[in-house]
Parts: structure tokens; sequence; C-alpha cells
């Protein structure tokens, strides 16, 4: 997977307004300027939901979060203004969840193959193929997190995903 990070596929501009916060529980990742926001929505196919989860007011989001609850991803729209969050919860690895939390990052890596397929598709970026797999990832300019998935092209098995957030980059 070190591979992958080397292989952008979608740069979202850099970040102007965006919030690192680390607690007991989590490690979040809030992209709250509305430019930056609406391009990670925009590439995020996530189904199109409609509530008033987090914010009380009916607005339209798209979410993800993995059977094991390590990986949260929540985008909204409110009013033309889009806000992003991506948490990676601070749980016991499992078979299917590999969790790590250091100084310069917390990763989860998904190996399950519902929520691996889930969220590769869910990333609208050009793939690239390379040595038998077909990559997608979706980043920002100066790779604050970082959204990656694989699988073998070749018979389309093997979807594995990481998503990281690195805490010692320029926000």
């Amino acid at each position: 997977m070190k591979l992958v990070v080397c292989f952008l596929i979608l740069v979202v501009s850099s970040l102007a307004q965006a919030r690192l916060t680390e607690s007991a529980k989590e490690v979040t990742f809030e992209i709250n300027d509305p430019k930056e926001a609406r391009q990670v929505y925009q590439y995020l196919g996530l189904p199109l939901n409609w509530g008033d989860k987090v914010t009380g007011k009916p607005h339209q989001y798209k979410s993800f979060e993995d059977k094991a609850g390590a990986v949260s991803i929540y985008c909204d729209l409110i009013n033309s203004n889009a806000r992003c969050l991506l948490s990676i919860r601070k749980i016991e690895s499992t078979d299917m969840t590999e969790v790590s939390h250091e100084n310069s990052e917390s990763r989860a890596a998904l190996y399950d193959a519902q929520d691996a397929e889930a969220l590769f598709k869910a990333l609208l970026v050009k793939p690239i193929v390379h040595g038998g797999y077909e990559m997608r990832v979706l980043t920002d300019e100066a790779v604050n997190f970082s959204i990656n998935c694989m699988k073998d092209s070749t018979n389309g098995t093997g979807t594995s995903c990481q998503v990281m957030i690195f805490k010692g980059n320029s926000i």
C-alpha cells in the first residue's frame, strides 16, 4: 500500500480552513472551507441522504462507516456550503480492520470485502492500473488525509482500503 501513496489520482487544492482534533476516542480531520469541502463531497460517490444528522437542521449529506466502527466519513451540504469530517476511532484492531495511532499519523486499513468494495466504488476519481492492481486515491494538496483503495484488476477481488490522517502536516 505504500506504493499507492505515490500515485495521487485526485489532489484537492490547498485547504484554507481545516481543523485536526484528537480526543481519547478518535482523531478527526475537518474540512470546513466550502470550496475545498465541495471538491471532496463531489468526488465521494456515497449515497445521498436527507436528515438532520449533526446540525439539527434538514440538509443533504453523504456518510460512510465501516462495520467495525473504525472509520467514519461524513460530508454535508447546507445552503450550498459543504463540510467534511474524516474520523479514525481509537479502537482495537480486528481480523478485518487494522487500526493504528502514532504521533505522526492515524491509519485504518479495511480488509472486509463489503466495506472495502463500497469505499472503492465511492471514490469517483480516475483509477490507475499498475502491477495488476487498480488503485484510487483521494487526498488534499497538503496531504493532511488520504483515502486510498486498491483491488486486483485481473479478477476484481482482493479489495482493500486505507484511510489515513497525517497529524504533522500544515493545515
